[in-house]
């Protein structure tokens, strides 16, 4: 996939060809070949998304200063990535996702918490 949306419980930011590239590159441990798909915010989180590049259009600097102050809102809880490109804030789908952050924000695990939120939408 060529995207990355990064979910926290109220907001998320859509990462392009580029800017999901540099993401992986400064989060990936040397070794690595994947990462998690729930992330803790924390102090090394934050340092990590600051060495992304920022380019000419698509992740630009005003986007990645927006980027890293949403996640800094998140600081100490977790975040969620997953392969979708979401436009609308709105829809069923981002609405999901952060209602899954949100459970996982209790501490539910990722599984039980993703059957929890589709449970309501199929209800």
């Amino acid at each position: 996939m060529f995207h990355l949306t990064i979910f926290t419980e109220n907001h998320f930011a859509c990462l392009g060809i580029s800017a999901r590239a540099s993401f992986l590159d400064v989060m990936k441990q040397e070794g690595e070949t994947e990462i998690d798909a729930v992330q803790t915010v924390d102090d090394d989180f934050v340092k990590k998304i600051s060495l992304m590049e920022a380019q000419s259009f698509g992740f630009t600097q005003e986007f990645k200063d927006g980027f890293i102050a949403m996640i800094k809102e998140s600081l100490g809880k977790k975040v969620l990535l997953a392969n979708e490109w979401i436009m609308d804030a709105n829809s069923d789908t981002s609405k999901y996702y952060m209602k899954v952050v949100g459970l996982l924000n209790e501490g539910v695990p990722l599984q039980e918490a993703a059957n929890q939120i589709q449970s309501e939408y199929t209800k």
